[in-house]
């Protein structure tokens, strides 16, 4: 039924064109957490929103620190927009579009500057930095775009669901990550990786209702400036009673920019790919039995997008079809792991002329074992340094 449901679309609103005529020159109270040993970190937490985040800002508050002196763009790009007129009046007006949607989550974000001491401005910068560089693109063609993310979907012959994921990411961001399970105070658990100084939800992760969830960067060239940040809206789906709720909650109101969203859920009964453009407008696409799909950083359905070019992506997607069609888990991590493209593999390491990103992590959902498996290193040649039951949460490590 998701493979026929139509697309939806708000009226444009006010778009990035509008922008064109910026100056952009250069434009644990309650809360107690545990670190579990592993290649990542697993940091485990229970509390309020505020809560939570405040006892990730303390817990990772050197790490953020580090990370915030080493990642540049907060001094060349975000500070710079923020600190222009009309830069910290749009920032302003998104951190209210996110206080009115998802109040709770802008709790988080407060905790986690107060744990840290970052400054706030900052933590939202990070947590808005999506649309801000679109936006920076737009205008002057010199912003951070990073191609991040691969997946690979297989509907097994026999009803197996699977869904692989490579987390890529800057590799200034790899010291900061880490794995959050979170248990928050009159709602539900999950788990999910996290970037440092950023909400939970833009990469992968799961909960205790049984859903996964992973996202791919898309670039479209239009930014609704009445919409709420992509970060706010990941966050959401982190919460999600099931694959039909997440959707759902993808038409709460207009979203910002765009990405790929890849849910699944053994109730479910598939895995699904949602392309999200900005505004209320997106494609669902079901994942069958004997069918398999990949998705990486370019819209592959909504080619009406306005985007920009990919190269990655384009590489990564070729080289994915030329391999063996996967089946099962074997078949995801020959794709997952291939580096057989030296200019643009699939499993990154940062090499021109592929510089923007390395691949952090790698994730497997078997939705029928229910269970998830997180790997450092090429997930072809190395044992999940964590296991993840679906049902309970609670993991092994190696």
């Amino acid at each position: 039924p998701l493979q026929g449901r139509s697309e939806k679309m708000l009226p444009r609103g006010t778009l990035l064109s509008l922008l064109l005529a910026l100056a952009l020159a250069l434009v644990a109270a309650t809360a107690h957490g545990r670190p579990v040993k592993g290649s990542l970190p697993i940091f485990e937490v229970s509390g309020t929103n505020y809560e939570v985040g405040k006892a990730i800002g303390t817990h990772f508050a050197a790490e953020f620190k580090a990370f915030m002196a080493s990642f540049t763009y907060m001094n060349s790009q975000l500070l710079p927009f923020y600190q222009s007129p009309n830069g910290r009046q749009i920032v302003d007006h998104f951190l209210d579009t996110a206080t009115r949607y998802f109040p709770d989550y802008v709790q988080e974000m407060q905790g986690m500057a107060d744990g840290s001491g970052i400054p706030y401005e900052q933590i939202v910068l990070m947590n808005v930095q999506d649309e801000i560089f679109l936006i920076i693109q737009n205008n002057t063609n010199s912003s951070k775009l990073t191609e991040a993310c691969s997946d690979i979907h297989v509907g097994g012959p026999n009803g197996e669901i699977l869904v692989g994921h490579n987390e890529d990411g800057d590799a200034v961001d790899a010291a900061g990550s880490y794995i959050l399970k979170a248990n928050i105070t009159g709602g539900g658990s999950f788990v999910a990786f996290c970037y440092p100084c950023v909400l939970p939800g833009n990469a992968f992760g799961f909960n205790s209702y049984q859903v996964g969830v992973s996202f791919n960067a898309l670039f479209p060239k239009d930014v609704r400036l009445d919409g709420i940040p992509r970060q706010f809206v990941n966050r959401d789906l982190l919460d999600s009673y099931s694959v039909e709720d997440a959707m759902d909650r993808l038409l709460v109101g207009p979203i910002a920019s765009g990405f790929s969203a890849n849910l699944g859920s053994l109730a479910h009964g598939g895995s699904v790919n949602i392309e999200v453009a900005p505004g209320r407008y997106m494609n669902p696409l079901q994942i069958r039995r004997g069918s398999h799909y990949y998705h990486f950083n370019q819209y592959l359905r909504l080619l009406n997008v306005p985007r920009f070019p990919d190269i990655s992506s384009d590489h990564r997607l070729a080289r994915a079809q030329e391999l063996p069609v996967p089946t099962d888990a074997a078949g995801i991590f020959n794709i997952l792991g291939d580096n057989a493209d030296k200019d643009y593999p699939i499993f990154r390491n940062g090499n021109p002329p592929d510089t923007d990103a390395v691949t952090l992590a790698s994730a497997l959902y078997n939705y029928n074992a229910g269970t998830v498996s997180i790997y450092q290193g090429n997930p072809k040649t190395v044992q999940p340094f964590a296991v993840f039951n679906l049902t309970t949460l609670s993991t092994t490590t190696a």
